[in-house]
């Protein structure tokens, strides 16, 4: 069976949390509904413990784990108390190559729709070490989005930034975030490395924008080949049309091979990811509707339902020309069939923040093209999750209920008495939580995933250096400097001889990030008939 999109998603999902086939040749394990019955005596009885949300938010991590969790069979979740704080619960069991799944207390902006970001500068930046005491920071601009804040004030790549309103910058959490989103900011920067003496004094208040993540494509001559460059930030939603432009002005002048600039690229949607690949795969392969990728699991209850319903393909993902899906409620339909480039070669630009959905597309286009890795090691997240909220949840519950109450009284009371009265007043309690859960691996169409666990690789190691005063798409950044070479391009711009001294004023090491939580989002299928299951509960409906 040739699926055009068949999965889940990470995210943006309204879940049910079950489905309704089951194989009947596996046991079926009820997972255990945490009631105060789990708890010593003493507890039980406290006036005050089903005031709180952690009954509620524990019972909705049980199930959603015990039936989608990639690895739940390799975890001790055998204790799970109702007093246990959900976010601290999911990270001390969840499996040791897994830094991602967790339970998070709001999840809109993971859920909300992504066409503006709201409060933003337009920019981004890489911290440095200010000097040898490595207490305060200064922030590297690393790229900047055009008509952005930002850009009105005169940041580029390379500007330094010194000091938040006066201030001294500290390595922490809060002023990440005034530098990244807070209503409006006062910066002292310098707006070069070789500025860094002469520093200036700018102002910038933040908007709602869209973020478009091509932020820069130019093709290049190289001999008798053209070789295109894109800077692709992000594998939204709301990109597709606009990747399909480049593709089209690629193929119209004949580009063979890609300079793909992924180093930024924390992941996104797999339909984006699916639809990228089929605008660069070889056209013989795109029109055969080859194998690209598959999706493996570890023997799940979710993985044994929907191979009973869809068999054993359901899984697979294949290059196509037609690309349609449905998320929240609107369709999309895309006919590529005019824009696939063909590629002979792909460089991949990656570091540290190359993630996800940006790694599995380099992994599962090798088998088709070469594929030159350039830059440092990815962040090697190597799976796929699912977002859940706990509204949705425990709507579908009360749903369940409310049609059980009408069809079978018995079953009904059966089920209050066992689980629905200690949480059917879940609407005051369960407010934006939500849990992110791997799901799957991902594998090139022969099972090989060469960035489990650490990441990818590079063939080529090179820093990324944006304190070298050059933008993204000037053959003087060293990554792109690099592919070209390596492509055969001649038409250099001169480097100035003081370029390499002026790095060394003023800044240390780079201190330490945490990783990009990294995205593959999956859209989830339609169940037959709209069938609903209450696994936890042992029925179906």
């Amino acid at each position: 069976m040739k699926k055009k999109y068949i999965g889940m998603l990470l995210a943006l999902l309204l879940p049910t949390g079950f489905v309704a086939c089951s194989d009947d040749d596996a046991p079926q394990r009820e997972p255990e509904v945490i009631t105060p019955t789990d708890k010593e005596e003493e507890d039980t009885a406290s006036p005050q413990y089903y005031t709180q949300a952690e009954p509620y938010i524990n019972q909705f991590c049980y199930d959603q784990m015990s039936y989608y969790y990639l690895w739940w069979k390799d975890i001790d979740a055998t204790n799970w108390y109702l007093d246990a704080d959900p976010i601290k619960k999911i990270e001390s069991i969840r499996y040791e190559e897994d830094r991602w799944s967790m339970a998070i207390e709001n999840i809109k902006p993971y859920t909300e729709p992504s066409t503006t970001t709201s409060g933003t500068y337009g920019y981004d930046f890489q911290p440095y070490w200010a000097d040898e005491s490595q207490k305060n920071i200064v922030a590297v601009v690393t790229m900047v989005y055009p008509g952005s804040p930002a850009e009105e004030a005169g940041l580029k790549r390379g500007s330094v930034i010194l000091q938040i309103d006066g201030k001294n910058i500290r390595n922490t959490s809060e002023d990440y975030r005034t530098l990244q989103s807070s209503a409006s900011v006062k910066l002292t920067v310098a707006f070069s490395m070789d500025e860094f003496d002469a520093p200036r004094q700018v102002s910038m208040t933040s908007v709602d924008m869209y973020l478009d993540p091509v932020l820069y494509e130019k093709v290049f001559a190289c001999g008798d080949k053209k070789v295109g460059y894109v800077f692709f930030n992000d594998f939204s939603m709301e990109c597709n049309e606009r990747l399909i432009q480049v593709a089209r002005k690629f193929k119209a002048e004949g580009v063979s091979e890609l300079v793909l600039d992924l180093r930024y690229n924390g992941g996104g949607y797999v339909v984006t990811e699916e639809l990228l690949a089929s605008l660069l795969a070889p056209e013989a392969n795109v029109k055969a509707g080859d194998l690209y990728q598959t999706a493996v699991y570890n023997g799940t209850a979710y993985y044994k339902d929907m191979e009973a319903y869809y068999g054993a393909e359901f899984s697979n993902t294949y290059f196509t020309t037609q690309h349609e899906w449905e998320y929240r409620d609107k369709k999309y339909a895309y006919d590529t069939s005019d824009a696939n480039i063909g590629l002979t070669k792909i460089y991949g630009l990656v570091s540290g923040g190359t993630a996800s959905a940006s790694e599995a597309i380099l992994v599962s286009m090798m088998p088709f093209v070469d594929v030159e890795i350039i830059g440092t090691q990815t962040e090697g997240k190597h799976c796929s999750g699912v977002m859940f909220e706990a509204v949705d949840y425990y709507q579908d519950y009360e749903d369940f209920m409310e049609k059980l109450k009408k069809e079978d009284k018995a079953r009904y009371n059966e089920l209050v008495d066992k689980f629905w009265k200690y949480y059917s007043g879940w609407k005051n309690y369960v407010g934006d939580w939500g849990v992110y859960l791997m799901l799957s691996t991902y594998a090139d169409k022969d099972g090989n995933n060469p960035c489990r666990p650490d990441g990818l690789t590079p063939d080529v190691e090179i820093a990324d250096e944006p304190r070298a005063p050059y933008p993204l798409g000037d053959d003087r950044e060293a990554l792109l400097r690099e592919a070209l070479t390596r492509a055969g391009y001649q038409d250099f711009t001169p480097l100035p001889e003081a370029s390499s001294r002026a790095l060394q004023t003023g800044v240390t090491g780079s201190p330490l990030r945490l990783a990009p939580e990294g995205r593959r989002i999956l859209l989830k299928p339609e169940l037959p008939n709209n069938r609903f299951s209450v696994r936890a509960l042992g029925v179906e409906g």
